[in-house]
């Protein structure tokens, strides 16, 4: 188990971590998530002991990193995918790592041919594109058949084929009782492989639990799609609903996400005025949709949209 306590980190008078505390456990896929520079990187230094905490903890099975015995059979990690001379193959990095542990030689072959580098194994990394080295290093994390495992945005680089590799394997280690713990921007993917979310920003917690108590804290969607939106909107307002329009349906038939209402509510007050519904779709809320909404207030380096010239010169003709 990962646990972090009260976790402090200041550089310079810029405060990077601000009491944070969680923990990842055994036989689950938690998602890191945060905006640029909300933490998670220092957060991983922190559990690894590249860093020194202003005040908290984080351990490892109960204790600091650099209280481990074998740390590699014990924590796998992928921090840099470019941590490896360029010179080097994949194979003499490798077996290099395994001599510090005692690993067997045939290991090294048997997690190259599990990540897929098998055909490169004594190229040298100089040639290899990001994907290449991306595998590389969760073969490092694997290395030691560890029970933990951190890796700090593992799909970079991959290509489909990939990342739907690294879907599975992530699944089947926690699947194996392993605690697997994923920083990542990648929201659909979180949204298929985590069991877990953890969402930080300005280094304190914004939220922390299951994916879908993490999503059915935004309200219920239904799409509607009726010729009667009129009507019926301002009878599923007076029953608390929220309708915001979508004027784009198809013929008579006008369409609108309702908020605040079931799909079950909504037809039956369209049935007590006689109203015809052509669609009531659920909508669930996605991953992304909710981390957006969490992070709003935390986002420290947000860009501006850029307006096009034929933007500037609608505006201009309206004003």
């Amino acid at each position: 188990m990962i646990e972090v306590g009260g976790l402090v980190k200041s550089y310079g008078a810029r405060r990077v971590l601000d009491g944070l505390s969680f923990t990842a456990v055994p036989g689950r896929v938690t998602a890191f998530l945060g905006p640029n520079g909300a933490g998670k990187s220092t957060t991983l230094r922190m559990i690894l002991g590249l860093g020194t905490p202003d005040a908290g903890h984080a351990l490892v099975h109960g204790v600091p990193y650099a209280a481990l015995r074998d740390p590699l059979r014990t924590v796998g990690a992928l921090l840099d995918a470019s941590a490896c001379h360029p010179a080097r193959s994949p194979h003499a990095h490798l077996r290099w790592l395994a001599r510090t542990h005692r690993i067997p030689r045939e290991r090294v072959t048997e997690v190259l041919d599990l990540v897929g580098l098998g055909p490169a194994a004594r190229r040298p990394v100089r040639g290899f594109s990001l994907g290449m080295r991306q595998r590389l290093g969760i073969a490092v994390a694997l290395l030691g058949d560890p029970g933990t495992l951190l890796l700090d945005e593992p799909m970079n680089g991959l290509d489909p084929e990939g990342i739907q590799w690294l879907r599975g394997l992530l699944r089947a280690l926690a699947d194996e009782g392993r605690t697997v713990l994923v920083s990542s921007h990648l929201m659909r993917e979180m949204a298929v492989t985590a069991d877990h979310v953890l969402v930080i920003g300005r280094g304190r917690v914004l939220a922390d639990g299951s994916l879908a108590s993490l999503l059915a804290t935004d309200p219920p969607a239904v799409r509607l799609v009726t010729p009667r939106l009129h009507e019926l909107a301002g009878a599923l307002r007076t029953e608390g609903g929220q309708v915001a329009y979508d004027e784009t349906g198809e013929g008579t038939a006008r369409q609108a996400v309702v908020t605040g209402l079931t799909a079950a509510r909504i037809g039956d007050i369209a049935a007590r005025n006689a109203w015809s519904v052509h669609e009531l779709t659920p909508l669930r809320p996605s991953l992304e949709e909710t981390y957006l909404r969490l992070t709003a207030e935390a986002v420290e380096y947000r860009a501006t949209t850029p307006v096009s010239p034929s933007t500037r010169q609608e505006a201009a003709v309206h004003a």
